[in-house]
Formats: structure tokens, C-alpha cells, sequence
């Protein structure tokens, strides 16, 4: 059911509001999936229009302002990280859905569910160190692929 919702983003109006009707006759909102939690907040700039006369409007939008508050904190932390490792001479570069976040204009709302930094492989360490500083904790993924960088 979710692709009904990809397809009412990346659709032209009438299409558009077509997908997110049909969506709306066949979600069961008590049982919403995370991919349509995840979808819900991009299609924000359509939804007042969509969601005229809907009694799950108030719902619907309060996903997206979901969205909208967990990334202001993830993007307050991001800053701290960020501040931390450029104080130690090293130049990072945000990738992934922080990114996207960060560049993407008009009111619509990409959800961070994460955030990468890139570092020159110089600095990696004490990138890591300030992130443990701050108390972050590298994942199984980066820790295995930093044995595999000094291989």
C-alpha cells in the first residue's frame, strides 16, 4: 500500500490526488507501516488540500509534524557532532537523509533516520573519538568497515 503513496509524490496533481485516495480507502491507520510513516511527511505540502473532511486529518498531520520535531533534534545533534570535529581541524561532509533534509526546499518534510559524516580517512579517529566524546557509539557496520579501509 505504501507505493499508492509513492506514487501521489512523485505524481502530477489530479494523478496524484487519485493515489492518495485510494490509499486513504485501504490503510487501516491503526495499523500504519513504517515506510508509510516514513512516506507521509513528504507529501505534506498536498495534505491540507487532501485532507479536507477527512476526521483522520488531525492524525495524518501530526505524523508530519512528528517528522518535522525529530528531525530538529537530530539536526541540533548532527550540529553538535559536527562543530566537534570541525574544532579538531578536520573538514566533514554530510551524506545520506540529513543531507537531503538540509538542502530540500519548500515545506515538504524528508524524515532523518539517520545521519552520515564522510572524514578524510586522517582523521577518522579522532572524528570517532569527539562522536564517543558526545557520546555516540559506532555501529557493527562502520566499525567492520574501518578494518576493512586499513586492510
Amino acid at each position: 500500500m505504501s507505493s499508492l503513496l509513492l506514487h501521489a509524490w512523485v505524481s502530477q496533481s489530479d494523478e496524484a490526488r487519485a493515489h492518495w485516495q485510494q490509499w486513504r480507502k485501504s490503510v487501516d491507520l491503526a495499523s500504519l507501516d513504517s515506510v508509510s510513516c516514513f512516506l507521509l511527511p513528504l507529501l505534506r505540502p498536498r495534505l491540507d488540500g487532501w485532507l479536507a473532511g477527512d476526521a483522520a486529518g488531525p492524525l495524518l498531520l501530526g505524523i508530519c509534524k512528528q517528522a518535522w520535531s525529530g528531525n530538529q533534534l537530530r539536526l541540533r545533534n548532527l550540529r553538535m557532532l559536527w562543530q566537534a570535529i570541525v574544532a579538531r581541524g578536520i573538514q566533514p561532509v554530510v551524506v545520506g537523509t540529513a543531507a537531503s533534509a538540509l538542502l530540500a526546499e519548500g515545506p515538504a518534510i524528508l524524515p532523518i533516520v539517520g545521519f552520515e559524516i564522510m572524514v578524510p580517512l586522517d582523521g577518522v579517529a579522532a572524528a570517532l573519538d569527539e562522536a564517543a566524546r558526545l557520546g555516540w557509539c559506532p555501529t557493527e557496520q562502520i566499525l567492520r568497515s574501518m578494518s576493512y579501509i586499513r586492510m
